[in-house]
C-alpha cells in the first residue's frame, strides 16, 4: 500500500480541486435547471389564476405555499450538490462575505460591534468550507433564479425566511427519503460480490437499532473512514474506528470518503498522480445510482 495517502488527500482541498469539483456539481445540475425553471412558471401560471379566496385560505407559511421552483431546487441541491445544505446558512455565510469586502472596500458603513461578530464568524470558516459554501450559494441561485429576489430586496425578509425554512425541510426529507430506501439493500451493495458472498459480517435490518450499521459495523466503517485517515485505518482498523466513533477523528465534509473511490476494497486505486482517477467510481456509488 502506498505510505503517502495523506499527502494525496491533502491535495484534495487545494484551488484546482475545487475548481474541478465545482466543475462537476455544474455539469450534474445542468439537465435539472430547466426542469426547475418550467415547473416554476407553471406554479406561478396557476397562482395567478387562481381565486383570490383560494389564496387567504392558503397563508399558513408551510411548505405548502412555498413555489415549485423552491423546492425542487431544494431536491436537486440535495440529490446533485449537498445532502446537508442548510440554505439560510449558506445564504447568510454568503452575505457575510459580500459584507466584508464592502467593507473593507469602504462602501459598508457599519457599527463596530456588527463588524466585529461578523469577522468573528467569518475566521471560524476554513477557506475549503468558504468556498463549498460559496458554491452552494451559486447552485442555488441557479436552480432558483427567484431568490435573488427575495436576497435583494430586505422588504422580502419574512418571505425569503419562509422560503429557505420550507427548502430545508424538504432537503431533509428528500435525504431522509431516498437514504430510507436504501437500508434494506446496503448489504448487498457494499459486499464486493454479493453473487458469490455476502457482507461479512451480515448487517442486521430487523428492529429499529442501529447498533450494527455505519461507523459500528467493521466494513462500513472502512467505507465511511476520511480518504485522509485511511493509512490510519488499514494499519489498526479496530482502534481508528473507536477514535471516528468518539470523534476524536472528524469527517468533514471537504475531505470525501473512502467509498467514493474505486477498488476492491475501496480506495485500493487512489493515486498521487492523479486524485481524480477513480474518484467518484467506487462500486457502492455506482450501484447506488443505478
Amino acid at each position: 500500500m502506498a505510505p503517502n495517502r495523506k499527502k494525496r488527500a491533502r491535495s484534495l482541498e487545494s484551488h484546482d480541486s475545487d475548481t474541478e469539483l465545482r466543475r462537476h456539481s455544474e455539469k450534474r445540475v445542468k439537465k435539472h435547471a430547466q426542469k426547475v425553471k418550467r415547473r416554476g412558471k407553471k406554479r406561478r401560471s396557476d397562482d395567478s389564476d387562481s381565486d383570490s379566496s383560494e389564496s387567504d385560505s392558503d397563508s399558513s407559511g408551510t411548505e405548502s405555499d412555498v413555489d415549485e421552483e423552491f423546492k425542487a431546487a431544494a431536491r436537486a441541491i440535495t440529490r446533485c450538490v449537498d445532502m446537508f445544505c442548510n440554505v439560510e446558512k449558506v445564504i447568510q455565510v454568503v452575505m457575510y462575505i459580500g459584507q466584508e469586502e464592502a467593507s473593507r472596500s469602504g462602501e459598508l458603513e457599519e457599527d463596530e460591534v456588527d463588524r466585529t461578530r461578523r469577522k468573528k464568524f467569518l475566521n471560524e470558516l476554513s477557506s475549503q468550507t468558504t468556498e463549498r459554501y460559496k458554491r452552494g450559494y451559486d447552485m442555488l441561485l441557479h436552480l432558483a433564479p427567484s431568490l435573488k429576489e427575495l436576497i435583494s430586496n430586505a422588504s422580502k425578509k419574512q418571505e425569503l425566511k419562509k422560503v429557505t425554512q420550507a427548502m430545508n425541510s424538504v432537503i431533509k426529507l428528500t435525504r431522509s427519503d431516498d437514504c430510507s430506501r436504501l437500508r434494506d439493500k446496503i448489504g448487498h451493495y457494499a459486499a464486493p460480490n454479493p453473487a458469490e458472498a455476502a457482507l461479512s459480517p451480515p448487517i442486521y435490518i430487523g428492529g429499529t437499532s442501529r447498533s450494527h450499521m455505519g461507523l459500528n459495523h467493521p466494513v462500513l466503517a472502512r467505507f465511511l473512514c476520511p480518504i485522509s485517515t485511511l493509512v490510519e485505518f488499514d494499519n489498526d482498523p479496530e482502534r481508528t474506528r473507536q477514535k471516528l466513533l468518539s470523534g476524536k477523528i472528524t469527517m468533514p465534509s471537504d475531505i470525501y470518503p473512502v467509498f467514493s473511490w474505486s477498488g476492491d476494497p475501496p480506495a485500493d486505486d487512489f493515486q498521487e498522480e492523479d486524485i481524480y482517477e477513480g474518484l467518484f467510481k467506487g462500486y457502492l456509488l455506482e450501484r447506488v445510482s443505478a
